[in-house]
């Protein structure tokens, strides 16, 4: 009888989804948020969005800017869950706090019938 192994990166990223960890940039004169995207590699929303508090159309020199960074999922961010029988994708989901949708997409499932 063939088993299937999920693997569940969205019920314990949670925890981590809140938090954010930052590169800080000091504005220099001149400087635009285009310009600082770019040399950073970040999208001009992303710097909007960790950056609720400055005004996106006059920066001000001297400003420290929190750069997202994009930092990998470790190991401890999944669970492995072992399919049993009678299992289904919705109490499976549920046991873990997760949407179906999500769990079928992270799983590469095409329909909600598991093995």
């Amino acid at each position: 009888m063939k088993k299937e192994v999920f693997i569940l990166s969205i019920s314990l990223l949670f925890g981590t989804a809140f938090s954010q960890e930052c590169k800080y940039h000091k504005v220099k004169s001149g400087e635009s948020l285009e310009k600082i995207a770019k040399s950073y590699g970040v999208s001009v929303q992303e710097l909007i969005k960790a950056n609720e508090n400055i005004n996106p159309n006059k920066l001000k020199a001297g400003e420290s800017l929190c750069i997202p960074q994009k930092t990998p999922a470790k190991a401890q961010d999944y669970a492995i869950y072992k399919v049993k029988k009678g299992d289904t994708l919705y109490s499976i989901a549920e046991k873990f706090g997760v949407d179906v949708q999500e769990l079928k997409s992270f799983n590469n499932l095409n329909s909600e019938k598991i093995i």
